[in-house]
C-alpha cells in the first residue's frame, strides 16, 4: 500500500490518500473504513454519443471523481473486492 498524503492527529478526524497495490491492501482498508467515513475515488467511464442521424455513435472516455459517505462495506475474499 502506498501512502501518498496524510493529515490527521491521534484520536482526531483527518484525511489520508492511499493507493492499494496488492489484494491484501483492500482487506486492510476494509478493516479501517467505518460507517460514516467519506471515501473519494477517481474513475473513468466510456460514454456513447448519438449523432444526428441516430444510426452513428461516437464514444469518449469521461473522468470523474466519486465522493461517497460510507453506509456499509463488504469484502469479497474470493475476488479480493472491496464494496462501499
Amino acid at each position: 500500500m502506498k501512502l501518498k498524503e496524510k493529515d490527521f492527529a491521534v484520536n482526531q478526524m483527518g484525511r489520508v490518500t492511499i493507493i492499494p497495490e496488492e489484494s491484501d491492501d483492500l482487506w486492510i482498508l476494509y478493516n479501517i473504513i467505518n460507517s460514516g467515513d467519506y471515501v473519494m475515488a477517481d474513475t473513468s467511464r466510456k460514454v456513447h454519443h448519438q449523432l444526428n442521424d441516430s444510426k452513428n455513435t461516437t464514444a469518449s472516455h469521461v473522468r470523474l471523481s466519486v465522493h461517497l459517505k460510507v453506509t456499509c462495506r463488504d469484502f469479497d475474499k474470493d475476488s479480493s473486492t472491496l464494496r462501499i
